[in-house]
């Protein structure tokens, strides 16, 4: 991995995310970028003149590069890339398209401590780049402190089969290319079993070092996995999202949306 795009709505929870990247990426040769996107059209004035307005709507856009550039200088020296500032109200989509015209390799999005009602009922921008960015993404809660990718877990549709498919092996090699950690890192595959009566799985095939398997029952996917979480010292929650039988059971669930806006854990999304 050598570059990163950091997308902020610049909230007070960026202060946390920038620190959580800094702390993460700091001894690397990863380059991060930040950018930012916004409605051209949010600052409209029918009571005053047009030249005022367009001096407010100057002063608002420097407000926000100087903002982008604060966020850039928080990062390690050698880690700083360069700002962004898009004029676009769809926001995802700007901030995705931005991504790939920088052929990115990562995009790191933070979460709000709270969300509004609308924000809860059209999705925020974070919940639509999930669905959305073919890159993988990280979501990081707010107020999350970096310490570790030691423990990731990684839930898997492997089922009745006995091995990874193909695809989910190469999300697997992602993780350990691109997230550093020391020698005792450890991954862990989760199976939810929805059917009590399925046959037990043994699941011997394991495509890299230092991981384990755990089969459980739940009649939830996503309560599984949120209970599993719950029990376990963990540090990254990894979802393969063409798992569709796996992500469409979780994005659509109620406890989803308790993952995604909710958890105390960094998210990503592969």
């Amino acid at each position: 991995m050598k570059k990163i795009l950091f997308c902020t709505d610049l909230s007070e929870n960026c202060k946390g995310v920038v620190q959580f990247i800094s702390d993460w990426i700091s001894g690397s040769n990863y380059i991060v970028d930040v950018a930012h996107a916004y409605d051209p059209n949010m600052v409209t004035f029918s009571s005053i003149n047009i030249i005022k307005s367009e001096d407010i709507q100057k002063e608002m856009i420097q407000k926000m590069q100087d903002h982008l550039k604060d966020y850039l200088n928080g990062l390690p020296a050698e880690n700083r890339g360069n700002t962004h500032l898009i004029a676009d109200s769809s926001f995802s989509d700007a901030l995705i398209e931005k991504a790939k015209a920088l052929e990115v390799d990562l995009i790191i999005t933070g979460l709000r401590q709270k969300y509004t009602l609308l924000d809860r009922f059209f999705g925020s921008t974070a919940a639509h780049m999930v669905s959305d960015s073919s890159i993988p993404l990280m979501v990081v809660p707010y107020l999350r402190n970096f310490e570790t990718f030691d423990h990731i877990v990684f839930p898997t549709a492997i089922g009745s089969r006995d091995q990874l498919t193909e695809a989910e092996e190469d999300a697997l090699g992602w993780i350990y290319e691109n997230l550093k950690s020391n020698a005792q890192r450890k991954l862990h595959l989760v199976h939810i079993e929805d059917d009590k009566e399925a046959i037990e799985l043994k699941f011997e095939h394991y495509p890299f070092s230092q991981m384990d398997f755990t089969r459980s029952y739940s009649p939830d996917v996503a309560a599984g996995i949120i209970d599993y979480l719950n029990a376990h010292d963990v540090d990254l929650l990894a979802i393969y999202r063409p798992a569709k039988n796996i992500w469409e059971k979780i994005y659509k669930s109620s406890v989803a949306k308790k993952l995604l806006f909710k958890s105390h854990l960094p998210i990503l999304f592969l």
